[in-house]
Formats: C-alpha cells, sequence, structure tokens
C-alpha cells in the first residue's frame, strides 16, 4: 500500500470520526432539551394556547332549549290589570281662611287613580282556560289578555281562584281553538334537572330563561297562615313574570312562577314556583265544583329535632313530632296522640311539616288514610278519615300572646337562657289557662340555646322530661340538677291569638 493510499483512507476516517461526534452531540442536546421541558412544565409553566380555526360542534342541549321555546310560548300570554285605588288629599284654602274652608268643604278630598300591573299567565285548555297567581288578579277591577299573536283579550273574567295555592283561572270566549300547554309531573322532578320560564318580566313579553331546579321541595309562606311546598329554580324570574310557566326541556310545565327571594327586588339566583301537581288538583277542583276543598287532620306538629327524637328513643327516623290532637278533630277520632311521631301518610315518607301538610290538604275530605306512626318504641298504622278544612283551621297558626311587662330582671339561669315567673290568679283569667300551675317565660335571651331550640317570651312550660312544672323553681331546680350534654325536652303551652286559645307543642335542646 502506498503512502498516498493510506493518507486518504486516515483523511477519510476522520470526516466520519467528525460526522458521528456531530451526530452524538446533536443527539445529547435533543435529549437534554426534552429533559429540560420536562423539568420545566413539572414547575406549572403553562403551556401556550392556540384557537382553533374550526367551531365546535354545537350541544343538543342549545337546540333542546329552543325546541321548548318554540313548542310552549304559543301558550304564554301577557296578563295587563287595573286596580281603581281610592286616596283622600288634605284640601287647602287660601291663608286665613283654613278653618272656613275645613267647616264648610271638609278637610279632604277623596279621589281615584288607577293601579297598573303586569303579569304573565299560559293556557291549559283549548277552549280559553288560563292559568295565573291568585295575587296577579286578586285585587283587579280590569284585566286584559294578550296572546302571542297580539290578540288582546279586555275585561276578562275570574273562572276561580284560591289563596293557598296563590293560584287563579282566567276565562276568555276565543273565536276558535288556542294552543294549550300540557301538565308534566312535578313530582319526578330531581334536583339538578333543567328547566326553562317564559313570561313577561318588566313588561318585555315572551322572554324566555333557563337555569336548573335547586329543590324540590321547599316551604314557602303562600299567604301569612299557610306553607305550601315549592319547586325552586335559579332560572332567572322578575316582576311580570309571575303566572307564567316553569317547563321542562320535554316541553310540559311543571311549575307556575309565584315568587323570587331578594333583598334588592330584582332577581338573585332563587325563584319559586307552585308544583304542577297542586297545580293539578287546584284547577280540577276549581273547573268541576267552584272552589277548593282540602284535607284537615287535626293536629298540632313540629319538626323532629334530634334532641326530640332521642327523647322519644326515635334516634335516625325521618317524620314529625305531634305536639297535640285538637278534640273532635279527625287525628283524635282515630286515637292520634301528643308525642306521636307520623313516619308516612298513605305509604309515603314524611319529610317535614310542610310536607305532611301537603300531602293531607292535597287529599279529598272524606278519603280515608293510613298514617304510620312511632309510639313507645315500635311502629303503627292508623287509619283516619280526613275532614274537610275550614278557614278557621287555616286560620289557627299564628304568633304569641303577649302581657305588658315591667322591667325584666336577667335570667334565672344564664347558660339556657331563660327567665321565667310564677303565673298569678289573675294572669292565668288574662291569659285563659285553666289554672296558675307552671313557668310563664318571660324573657329569651338572644343566641342562647332555649332562643335557638325555638322557645319564646310568654310561652307556658308545664313539664320537663315528662316530669310536671307547678311553678318556676321546679323548672329551674330541675335544669340545675341535669348534667351537661343532657337533653331536656320542655312542654310548652302557647296562646294563639286568632282563637285565643291554647295550643301544645315540645323545645327540646341539649344542656350546655
Amino acid at each position: 500500500m502506498s503512502v498516498r493510499r493510506l493518507y486518504q483512507i486516515l483523511k477519510e476516517s476522520r470526516a466520519i470520526y467528525f460526522v458521528l461526534i456531530l451526530a452524538t452531540m446533536g443527539v445529547g442536546i435533543g435529549i437534554g432539551t426534552l429533559l429540560d421541558r420536562s423539568v420545566v412544565a413539572g414547575r406549572d409553566e403553562a403551556a401556550q394556547l392556540s384557537v382553533s380555526s374550526q367551531a365546535g360542534t354545537p350541544l343538543s342541549l342549545s337546540t333542546g332549549f329552543s325546541e321548548v321555546a318554540k313548542k310552549v310560548e304559543q301558550a304564554v300570554v301577557n296578563i295587563n290589570t287595573e286596580q281603581r285605588v281610592r286616596i283622600a288629599d288634605r284640601r287647602q284654602g287660601p291663608p286665613g281662611f283654613e278653618d272656613f274652608f275645613e267647616r264648610f268643604f271638609g278637610q279632604e278630598v277623596p279621589h281615584d287613580f288607577v293601579q297598573r300591573s303586569l303579569g304573565s299567565g299560559v293556557i291549559v285548555d283549548s277552549n280559553g282556560y288560563i292559568l295565573t297567581n291568585n295575587h296577579v288578579v286578586e285585587k283587579a277591577t280590569q284585566i286584559n289578555v294578550k296572546l302571542k299573536d297580539g290578540t288582546v283579550y279586555r275585561n276578562v273574567k275570574v273562572a276561580g281562584s284560591d289563596e293557598l295555592s296563590d293560584l287563579a283561572i282566567l276565562k276568555i270566549q276565543p273565536k276558535g281553538s288556542l294552543p294549550a300547554a300540557r301538565l308534566g309531573d312535578s313530582d319526578k322532578l330531581k334536583v339538578g334537572d333543567w328547566v326553562v320560564a317564559i313570561g313577561s318580566p318588566f313588561g318585555l313579553e315572551h322572554t324566555v330563561t333557563a337555569g336548573i331546579i335547586s329543590a324540590t321541595s321547599r316551604p314557602f309562606p303562600t299567604t301569612e297562615t299557610f306553607q305550601a311546598n315549592v319547586l325552586q329554580t335559579d332560572a332567572a324570574i322578575n316582576p311580570g313574570n309571575s303566572g307564567g310557566p316553569l317547563v321542562n326541556l320535554s316541553g310540559e310545565v311543571i311549575g307556575i312562577n309565584t315568587a323570587i327571594f331578594t333583598q334588592t327586588q330584582q332577581f338573585a339566583g332563587v325563584g319559586f314556583a307552585i308544583p304542577s301537581r297542586t297545580v293539578e288538583m287546584v284547577y280540577n277542583q276549581i273547573v268541576t265544583a267552584g272552589g277548593v276543598s282540602r284535607g284537615w287532620l287535626g293536629i298540632s306538629m313540629q319538626p323532629l329535632t334530634p334532641e326530640l327524637a332521642q327523647w322519644r328513643k326515635a334516634e335516625g327516623r325521618k317524620g314529625v313530632l305531634v305536639s297535640d290532637a285538637q278534640e273532635g278533630s279527625p287525628a283524635e277520632k282515630a286515637g292520634l296522640r301528643s308525642r306521636d311521631i307520623i313516619l308516612k301518610f298513605d305509604g309515603q315518607d314524611v319529610e317535614n311539616t310542610t310536607d305532611l301538610q301537603t300531602k293531607v290538604t292535597n287529599t279529598k275530605p272524606g278519603e280515608t288514610v293510613k298514617l304510620t306512626i312511632f309510639r313507645d318504641g315500635s311502629e303503627k298504622t292508623i287509619s283516619v278519615v280526613l275532614a274537610e278544612r275550614k278557614l278557621e283551621q287555616q286560620m289557627r297558626r299564628g304568633g304569641r300572646f303577649r302581657l305588658d311587662e315591667e322591667e325584666e330582671q336577667p335570667p334565672e339561669k344564664k347558660e339556657i337562657g331563660i327567665t321565667v315567673e310564677p303565673i298569678t290568679p289573675a294572669m292565668a283569667r288574662q291569659m285563659g289557662l285553666k289554672s296558675s300551675e307552671g313557668a310563664l317565660v318571660v324573657q329569651v335571651t338572644q343566641g342562647s340555646v332555649a332562643d335557638d331550640a325555638g322557645l319564646e317570651r310568654n310561652d307556658v312550660v308545664v313539664q320537663i322530661n315528662d316530669k310536671p312544672v307547678k311553678d318556676p323553681e321546679d323548672l329551674v331546680s330541675a335544669i340545675r340538677r341535669l348534667p351537661s350534654g343532657e337533653v331536656v325536652v320542655l312542654e310548652v303551652l302557647t296562646l294563639n291569638p286568632g282563637t285565643r286559645d291554647f295550643s301544645k307543642r315540645y323545645i327540646g335542646f341539649t344542656k350546655p
């Protein structure tokens, strides 16, 4: 081999080695970069975002909302009401002649003005029957109804109304068949189900809003003396929506919008609707009988708190505690007693006092129902024939009878937070008590355990843990003897201001 040939081979080898070295360095740099990036990513450094040039596929939910609106809005109406209100203006005479004008012309001049308001409604019968809220039309002197197609019906008459459910039925005389909405089953609703509200908020006709069911059984006072279970939703409801439908995604009316909870007079995410099951019961009775008849059981009841459940040895159970069974009531005739716990109504669980009240009032008078109760450590079933709930029964609920007391003394037992005093014979006569035995509550410290448990001023304590209380000393000494952590159950009498008779209830708390 020549020297020149050897030199050429070495030269080519160096080139190959150089290429291999460069390749090795490149691989090393690449691996190092990848490792470095993985470490940086582990330090929560955000990656860059890019906007897709292709539009995403719309959710079917959007189509569902539009289909529901299209299906139902033809049956939604705008309601315009007028109410004539009489006010009196003070008559002003010329300076120096005020007494003369007052003597001969009177001091005040009455005159009328027209107050207008807006609401909504929904056609539920093609012959012209419209559902709305009672509070939308109850004081109106003129009612005008405007349909989706612009047709206006003036001087519309109220076919029937029900104050307790806040429902009213209007009747118009259409020339032909009208589009009517169909009722769905509110009992099948679940929290989180989508719903649509349609109405005329602030006069903006056929406004559609969407939301979910926030609660399916929310106690709500429809009058000062009556509570009903209503649906709660976060679908926007504003003034003017009252009486409009709350609709599920099948296009069925599952509620009638009735109220909102707000501190600003505007929607704050909490709206209420009357369930379609209640609507069905009220509507059918009004159109067939001209009014609503409700079942009546005849008990005073209260929530079953953990303390009261422990007292009755009913821990872990849901229901309501019977405070008293009214004399001559269906409950008394069936054998229901004070301290019984009602667990079920005709096979359905009783969730709370409002739930039981709703179940009873939605049952026709004269029907026989079965109550599952818990008494003395065991369950039993009794049959009750419900009577009709009269106005006097509806008005039995109320506040407390208050005496005019002198300056109150410090509480006898600060840890409980109540002040009690003896009941004199004169006080017993004034309050209508049968005897002067017991301890009169004259003060309840705000924020105390007694206050939290619901004890109120002018309650009369007659028992503590099943033992009679003859005077305040009995009560105070009994509480002082109990160890900390012991359950205290007070039997108290409360005077109903409307009827001036006493109802019995139980207050339970744990001694701190």
